[in-house]
C-alpha cells in the first residue's frame, strides 16, 4: 500500500520536519513553517563539500558550491544544497549500487565504498536546524516521552536448547574453539544454559528497559533453523516469560517468496500477534523483501543492518517508510545498528558509544541493538556478550536514553 498524495521527495522533507514540534507544510521544493518559506533546490550529485557537524565530517554531494541558507525576502529563504536529495540517497541505499553481495544477498562491511558509523542523516537534519537558527528560526525537537533519544532493544531467539543433540554439538564446537572443557562439563551435567530469557529480562529490569522486542524463529522441519518448535518445552516457557513484551517474526531460512512467507506467518500467528519482522541471518534484498512483507500485513521491518560491523547503513535508524522511485509505502524500516557478534573488544566498543550517544542525544535520534539470548550462556560463549549488553544499557541510562521496543520507538517517532 502506498501513502496517498505524497511523492518520494515530499515524503523525505516531511520526514525531516516530523522530528520537530512545529507543524510544517511541504512541497517537492518548498518547506513552510510559521509563515516562513524555505526553498529546497533540486540538484544533481557534484563535487562533495565536507561539513563538520557535531564533530563528524559529512559529505554534501548535492550542492551548488556552498552549504548555507540565504535570506531572499522578509519571509523567504533559499537553501544552497538539496536536503531532500541528500537524505533520499541514504534511505534508498544509493551508496551501495554495484557493491558485491554474498550468497544471502547481504552487503558486508569490507565491500562498502561508503562506511557509515555515525547517523549522517540525523546530522544533516541537525545542520538544517542550525542553519535556520542562525536566521532566527528556531525549531524544537520532539522527545521520546521525556528523553532526547531512544534505544530499541531487540533479541533474536534462534536457540532455546530444546534439541539435546544440537545443544551437545554446539557445546563441543565451543570447547574446541575456546580450548576449554567448561562447555562440555555443562553439557554432560544436563544443564540447559542456552535458555537465558529470564536472565536477559533481569538485566533489562536492572537498567530500566521498559520493553523490548523478541523475534521468534519458527521451525517447521527445515534445515539450518531453530533448535525448538513453537510447542516445545523451553519455547513455551519463553512465551510465558515474554507475555507482556513486544514480539516479532524472525523469518527462517525459507525462500523469500510470498507463498513461503505467508505459510510461515500464518503458522507463527497461531501463537501470538505481531506487527514486525526480521530475517534470520539478516538475509535478503531490501527492495524485494519490504514490498512482500507489506503485502502480508507486516507494518515494520528491522532486518537491514550490516551483519559484520556496527553501522548506520541508511545513515539513520529513525524509522522511515520504504521508498521507491515513484512511490512511498506504508511499511517502515528500523534498521539494525549493532548486535552481539559485532563486539570483540569492550574498550573499543565503549569508546564508540561515548562518541555516538552524545550525537544521538543532540539529534534526538534512535539506535537499534540486537543481542541473542542464547549467547548469554557464559559456559559456552564467555562473558563478553553479557558485558557488552550491560555496557550498552548502562551507558544508555547514563546518557538519558529511552530504552524500549521497536514498536514503542516507532510509535513515539510518529510512524507506528
Amino acid at each position: 500500500m502506498f501513502l496517498k498524495q505524497l511523492t518520494p521527495r515530499e515524503y523525505v522533507l516531511q520526514y525531516v520536519l516530523q522530528r520537530f514540534i512545529r507543524k510544517a507544510e511541504v512541497t517537492a521544493t518548498l518547506v513552510r513553517v510559521d509563515g516562513v518559506s524555505i526553498e529546497i533546490p533540486v540538484l544533481p550529485v557534484s563535487l562533495p563539500l565536507p561539513r563538520k557537524v557535531l564533530g563528524i565530517s559529512v559529505d554534501i554531494r548535492r550542492n551548488n558550491g556552498s552549504v548555507s541558507l540565504k535570506k531572499i525576502s522578509s519571509n523567504k529563504y533559499r537553501l544552497s544544497f538539496d536536503l531532500a536529495g541528500e537524505i533520499a540517497d541514504y534511505l534508498t541505499l544509493s551508496f551501495e549500487k554495484g557493491c558485491e553481495k554474498d550468497s544471502y544477498g547481504r552487503v558486508n562491511w569490507r565491500h562498502l565504498r561508503k562506511k557509515i558509523e555515525f547517523p549522517e542523516v540525523d546530522l544533516l537534519v541537525y545542520l538544517f536546524k542550525e542553519l535556520l537558527a542562525e536566521q532566527g528560526l528556531d525549531l524544537e525537537y520532539k522527545k521520546f516521552e521525556d528523553k532526547n533519544f531512544a534505544i530499541a532493544v531487540t533479541h533474536d531467539i534462534d536457540r532455546t536448547g530444546d534439541d539435546f543433540v544440537y545443544r551437545g554439538f554446539t557445546h563441543l564446537y565451543s570447547a574446541v574453539k575456546r580450548h576449554s572443557a567448561r562447555p562440555l562439563k555443562t553439557f554432560f551435567a544436563a544443564e540447559n544454559k542456552d535458555f537465558q530469557v529470564k536472565h536477559v529480562l533481569e538485566i533489562e529490569d536492572k537498567y530500566g528497559v521498559s520493553d523490548s522486542t523478541w523475534f521468534f524463529l519458527p521451525r517447521r522441519g527445515l534445515p539450518k533453523n531453530a533448535d525448538y518448535s513453537m510447542d516445545s518445552k523451553f519455547c513455551r516457557m519463553a512465551l510465558q516469560l515474554l507475555f507482556e513484551r513486544d514480539k516479532g517474526w524472525h523469518i527462517s531460512n525459507i525462500p523469500l517468496q510470498k507463498r513461503h512467507l505467508e505459510k510461515e506467518l500464518m503458522h507463527l500467528k497461531k501463537y501470538f500477534a505481531f506487527d514486525g519482522a526480521r530475517a534470520h541471518w539478516l538475509r535478503g534484498d531490501y527492495d524485494e523483501l519490504l514490498p512482500l512483507l507489506e503485502q502480508l500485513g507486516i507494518r515494520y521491518d528491522s532486518t537491514f543492518g550490516i551483519r559484520d560491523h556496527w553501522s548506520f547503513r541508511f545513515g539513520t535508524s529513525y524509522p522511515f517508510r520504504f521508498i521507491e522511485p515513484k512511490a512511498v509505502h506504508e511499511i517502515y524500516e528500523l534498521p539494525l545498528n549493532v548486535m552481539d557478534m559485532n563486539v570483540n573488544n569492550l574498550v573499543e566498543f565503549g569508546n564508540y558509544l561515548d562518541r555516538l550517544f552524545p550525537i544521538l542525544h543532540a539529534t534526538h535520534s534512535t539506535w537499534v541493538v540486537n543481542w541473542h539470548p542464547n549467547r548469554f550462556n557464559e559456559d559456552k560463549y564467555g562473558s563478553l556478550s553479557r558485558e557488552a549488553f550491560e555496557l550498552v544499557l548502562s551507558k544508555g541510562k547514563k546518557y538519558g536514553a529511552l530504552m524500549s521496543s521497536l514498536q514503542e520507538v516507532g510509535r513515539l517517532a510518529g510512524v507506528a
